[in-house]
C-alpha cells in the first residue's frame, strides 16, 4: 500500500498542470488566444497524465470497494509508475516536455494494456467486452450495399470500473 500511496502522490504532484488544463477551454477574445491550449504545453502530455491519474483512481477505488486486494493492486500501481517513468524518459530524450507521435502511441498502448489489466483484476479475471470496431467495412450484394461503422472507446472511460 505504501508503494501505491507513493505512486498516487507522485502523480498527484504532476497533476495540478493536468487539472489546470482540464478547465474550460473556451478561447478568450484577443490576439493572445491559443484556441484553448496553454502556450508551451503539449496536449498529448496532458492526455497521458490524465489517463495515469484516472488509472490510479480506479486502483484506489478498487481497493476501497474490496474488488481489489492490496496484493493485486500493487503490481497495477507499479505499472502506472513504470509508464510515468517511461514518459519522463521520453521528455529527457526530447529535451523538452513534449511527446512524438511514436512515443504517444507507445504510452497509449501501455495505458490501454494496464487499463485492461485493472478491469480484469477488478472483475475476477474477466476481460472487458470485445470491441466491435470496424473501419468502414463494406459489403456489396446484388440488391444493396451496407456499411458498418462504430466508434472506438477508451478503455479508461468505462465508469463502471
Amino acid at each position: 500500500m505504501k508503494t501505491l500511496t507513493r505512486v498516487f502522490f507522485l502523480l498527484l504532484a504532476t497533476g495540478p498542470v493536468s487539472w489546470a488544463l482540464a478547465q474550460d477551454s473556451t478561447p478568450q477574445p484577443g490576439p493572445a488566444s491559443t484556441s484553448g491550449v496553454m502556450a508551451g504545453v503539449d496536449p498529448r502530455v496532458t492526455e497521458v497524465n490524465n489517463r495515469l491519474l484516472e488509472q490510479v483512481a480506479r486502483i484506489k477505488e478498487g481497493v476501497k470497494s474490496g474488488s481489489l486486494t492490496r496484493e493485486t493492486a500493487k503490481p497495477l500501481g507499479q505499472q502506472v509508475k513504470a509508464i510515468r517513468t517511461q514518459e519522463k524518459a521520453f521528455f529527457a530524450q526530447n529535451g523538452k516536455r513534449e511527446l512524438t507521435d511514436d512515443q504517444l502511441t507507445q504510452l497509449n498502448q501501455s495505458l490501454n494494456d494496464n487499463s485492461k489489466a485493472i478491469f480484469a483484476a477488478k472483475h475476477g479475471g474477466a476481460a472487458p467486452a470485445a470491441s466491435t470496431d470496424t473501419t468502414s467495412a463494406s459489403t456489396t450484394t446484388t440488391t444493396s450495399t451496407s456499411t458498418a461503422t462504430s466508434s472506438s472507446s477508451d478503455p479508461d472511460s468505462d465508469s463502471s470500473n
